[in-house]
C-alpha cells in the first residue's frame, strides 16, 4: 500500500501467491479515520466509498480467483 496524505491519493497492490486463498482483507494504514475514501478497482470491476476508520480496522477485501493474479486498488480521499 502507498498513500500520500498531502495529495489525498494512493494505491494498494494485491498479489495472490500459488498457495494463498482467493480472498484477503487488507487493512490499510496511515489514513484519516474521519475521511471518506473512494476505492476504485483498476480492472473497473467496482468502485466504493468507505470511511478511513473502517479501512484501517476491517480493511478492503480483494478477491483474486487465480493463483498468480494481481489487482490494483486506487485510493482517493475526500473530507466527509
Amino acid at each position: 500500500q502507498y498513500y500520500d496524505p498531502i495529495a489525498g491519493k494512493g494505491m494498494l497492490f494485491a498479489f495472490r501467491g500459488k498457495r494463498s486463498g482467493a480472498s484477503h482483507a487488507f487493512r490499510l494504514k496511515g489514513l484519516d479515520a474521519k475521511t471518506s475514501y473512494k476505492l476504485s478497482y483498476f480492472d473497473g470491476a467496482s468502485t466504493m466509498s468507505v470511511n478511513g476508520d473502517e479501512l484501517m480496522a476491517r480493511g478492503v477485501e480483494v478477491k483474486l480467483e487465480e493463483p498468480g493474479a494481481s489487482e490494483i486498488v486506487l485510493i482517493a480521499g475526500s473530507p466527509s
